[in-house]
């Protein structure tokens, strides 16, 4: 096990010079469904823009996490009756409790690496990370980078982009095994584990930071992954200019165009495809609201959709003075975004 500090700054997330175990998903491109990419981290990490604060609901996931532990401890056979409630107290306050630490870190030897486990059990040793998750962010589908598996409680069960983060925790813990404590729609808990340290996924983290911390170091922005990243890197667009290619970067751009053609295609056949399906369903349930099965299941429910449409063209020429105190009042307001036609 590797030295653990107690954490001086309970708002280590504002933190720029490091990369936590929770920026590691990042690095590995598994929270592009979110936004989230190596050259936007890269902005807070050399200060450019300042990190997330947060919302309401992650707010309430922070508050909720002694409680996340309280029942991973449990199911673990840790703690039960009174220790039970002597636990949730001590780390409700920020407070040890036995052998279990709360708010700690660990710094690999590489030193801009770290991270700080939810709690750590310096006895065992283990490490147990706490999640919160709303019923839609947690359903898994068929995608096991995202959501979790309610069945499988094996390492398998918690997204990619969770592992990837207890690796890292454990790499610069220097422990073997970790925990992850899952409330999901605050009613539903599962405890997965015990996850073993993985060398090889731990050499490919080292390798990720490696390579992002140089970028960090030398000030040089990482490639672009998306197109919220080809702007960031192009703030301005000059109507005048115009960029030729031939070679090898000309085949390139035929080749997508094509691609996107076809795409264009099977998007339209599939759309195609649902409306036949909707109106089939549709013909089925005829004028009532609810279609179920003759064991009950809900299979499916109809509602009227209304919409109000505004011309914005037509109330600036008719209307001048209204559209200007719309505008005005902030009932109005004017987006700009860049876009690709080809």
């Amino acid at each position: 096990m590797n030295e653990i500090t107690r954490l001086k700054d309970k708002d280590f997330q504002k933190g720029r010079r490091y990369i936590g175990a929770s920026d590691v998903p990042t690095l590995a491109l598994m929270n592009l469904k979110y936004k989230q990419t190596p050259l936007m981290l890269w902005e807070v990490k050399t200060g450019r823009k300042e990190a997330w604060g947060g919302n309401e609901r992650t707010r309430a996931g922070k508050e909720l996490e002694p409680i996340a532990l309280k029942w991973g401890l449990e199911k673990l056979g840790a703690v039960s009756g009174s220790a039970a409630q002597a636990f949730l107290l001590s780390f409700i306050r920020g407070k040890d409790y036995q052998s279990c630490r709360a708010l700690t870190e660990c710094r690999h030897d590489r030193g801009y690496i770290v991270a700080h486990a939810d709690l750590v059990d310096i006895e065992k040793p283990y490490i147990m990370e706490a999640k919160t998750a709303g019923f839609f962010g947690a359903h898994r589908n068929d995608d096991i980078n995202y959501g979790y598996d309610m069945d499988d409680l094996s390492a398998n069960g918690i997204p990619s982009s969770v592992y990837l983060q207890v690796q890292t925790q454990l790499l610069c813990y220097g422990i073997n095994e970790a925990y992850v404590s899952a409330m999901i729609d605050t009613g539903t808990h599962r405890l997965y584990g015990p996850i073993a340290a993985h060398k090889k996924t731990q050499e490919k983290i080292l390798a990720l930071c490696e390579r992002f911390w140089w970028h960090v170091e030398k000030d040089t922005p990482p490639k672009p992954e998306i197109w919220a990243d080809v702007v960031k890197l192009n703030p301005i667009l000059d109507a005048e200019s115009k960029t030729v290619v031939g070679g090898e970067d000309e085949t390139k751009v035929k080749e997508m165009k094509a691609r996107a053609a076809a795409l264009r295609k099977r998007s339209k056949e599939i759309e195609s495809e649902l409306d036949d399906i909707k109106n089939a369903v549709g013909l089925i349930i005829g004028g009532n609201k609810y279609l179920e099965s003759s064991s009950g299941e809900s299979m499916a429910t109809a509602f009227d959709v209304v919409k109000n449409n505004v011309s914005e063209k037509k109330l600036k020429e008719a209307h001048p003075k209204w559209h200007k105190k719309l505008q005005k009042e902030g009932i109005i307001t004017e987006s700009k975004f860049r876009n690709v036609r080809y």
